[in-house]
């Protein structure tokens, strides 16, 4: 149906192919199994499959890690748009369940509000040492954005697209892969590490001139910490109103207003 309606390209969140992660995070609609089978059928109907995966520092093991393009292969995908840290975003229910761990703090030291953008490891890992987890995610990336498996991707996609006529997603295709930046498998001088991580590229068109005072500069352009040495929550963050309030709590309170208006 999609297909029919003019769908050519379609952005999906496999996010992992290790179960125990998609449990953690309760995608359960995402089955590893069926997988391949879903992006064939997609293939076969003429839709692009463009998707993301993260790794997750509390359920993911460097091996998991390490697994990662064969599981690309075997899927049909190949070569993701990105392959992110699982990242607490402020204000929802697992950022404040991770900030309650104090002993010891889940969260990794002097992290930075920007580091929460899930490019930077925020979170400690359970599974392995710091040091051993970045090392499988730089190898991991390397490989997944290689030319090579970029080319691969080319080769399996793009014969299936136009032997059915389908030549948008197939020229969509060639278009992504031709024009990843060579960069994408790493970056000069980063450490993808929370507290140590370079700043990022990004600039903003603003002054000294442009502010009252150097403090409200400061208060401004400066980066936000989000964690002490330890890696425990500022008492700004650790006692921040969630703004996400979790699904089963809130349909409690509906159900419970409900059934005091009826009585």
């Amino acid at each position: 149906m999609m297909a029919r309606s003019g769908c050519r390209a379609l952005f999906v969140g496999l996010e992992s192919f290790n179960p125990a992660t998609l449990a953690d995070m309760k995608k359960y609609q995402n089955v590893v199994a069926k997988m391949r089978t879903a992006l064939d059928h997609c293939r076969t109907h003429g839709i692009l499959i463009i998707s993301g995966l993260m790794v997750s520092p509390l359920s993911d093991s460097p091996e998991d890690i390490r697994d990662i393009p064969q599981n690309l292969s075997r899927s049909g995908l190949h070569v993701p748009t990105f392959v992110s840290f699982e990242s607490p975003i402020p204000g929802t229910p697992h950022f404040h369940t991770l900030g309650r761990q104090t002993h010891p703090p889940a969260f990794m030291p002097n992290v930075l509000l920007r580091d929460l953008a899930g490019y930077t490891l925020a979170v400690k890992p359970r599974k392995s040492p710091v040091a051993d987890f970045i090392a499988a995610y730089r190898e991991m990336v390397r490989e997944v954005f290689s030319a090579r498996r970029r080319l691969n991707k080319i080769v399996n996609d793009v014969p299936a697209f136009l032997t059915r006529g389908h030549w948008l997603p197939a020229l969509i295709d060639v278009f992504d892969m031709a024009t990843m930046p060579a960069g994408t498998a790493d970056f000069p001088g980063r450490t993808y590490i929370a507290g140590t991580e370079v700043p990022p590229p990004e600039s903003v068109p603003l002054t000294s001139a442009d502010f009252g005072s150097e403090a409200e500069r400061a208060a401004v352009l400066e980066p936000w910490r989000v964690t002490d040495e330890a890696g425990a929550l500022l008492p700004a963050w650790r006692h921040s109103r969630p703004v996400f309030q979790p699904r089963l709590a809130a349909t409690r309170r509906t159900a419970s207003a409900v059934g005091s208006g009826a009585a």
